[in-house]
């Protein structure tokens, strides 16, 4: 599967809780949530910082592609709130161990 954040598709690292409760960022999350509804997309992205070059060098070529498909943006933007519907469809559903 290909991830905008991983060059691999998956991060080479995961970090505990302690992490994340060091740099208190559940202040960061909660600012960045502005509609109040998003906060399980913001903490995830904001534990997936890295300074590892190469991942980095990834997320900037995914940033000016981006920047040069700006058709391709407005439509993902149009796309919003029906992908938002959709994971919350999905966390409503049972999954394959709980059915």
């Amino acid at each position: 599967m290909k991830s905008l954040l991983w060059p691999s598709g998956q991060p080479a690292f995961s970090r505990d809780a302690a992490w994340a409760d060091d740099l208190d960022l559940s202040v960061l999350v909660r600012a960045l949530d502005i509609d109040g509804r998003h906060a399980r997309v913001v903490q995830p992205l904001l534990t997936a910082l890295t300074g590892d070059p190469p991942t980095i060098r990834h997320r900037q070529a995914v940033l000016t592609d981006l920047r040069a498909a700006r058709p391709l943006v407005a439509a993902l933007e149009e796309q919003l709130p029906a992908l938002a519907s959709l994971g919350a469809a999905g966390r409503d559903r049972p999954g394959p161990r709980e059915a």
